[in-house]
């Protein structure tokens, strides 16, 4: 009995469910680096600002876009406690094929100073 035909309908069948699953790995796999690379970018401008209170909004600005100048958008509050929320565009890379150009990730921190530490916090909205 030939067994070479049914071995090869399965590869058939089976390798655009492996090849979807592959794609789905990478592109999630680029949206969790630039989620933590944000979220850390975040994290490091929040004790900026905490450990040098005379600095402006500009002042923080510019020092999140010198190190990641394709955001989408940046607020900024410097009232007590500070909160920063960046948000940021990746492109898709297989999620094309499904219709989707992009995703949106957005890192969103408050930071505070208690009993001379530094307390930093995220927030989920």
């Amino acid at each position: 009995m030939n067994r070479r035909g049914q071995v090869f309908v399965a590869f058939v069948i089976l390798l655009p469910l492996i090849l979807i699953f592959l794609a789905y790995i990478i592109d999630n796999g680029l949206i969790l680096k630039n989620l933590a690379r944000l979220e850390e970018l975040n994290k490091s401008v929040l004790t900026y600002a905490l450990n040098n209170p005379d600095k402006t909004v500009a002042d923080l600005r510019s020092y999140i876009v010198k190190n990641e100048d394709k955001l989408k958008d940046i607020v900024i509050n410097l009232d007590s406690p500070v909160k920063i929320k960046l948000v940021k565009e990746i492109p898709s890379v297989f999620g094309q094929v499904i219709g989707t150009k992009h995703y949106t990730i957005t890192s969103y921190y408050e930071g505070y100073i208690k009993e001379n530490k530094i307390v930093i916090k995220k927030i989920d909205r």
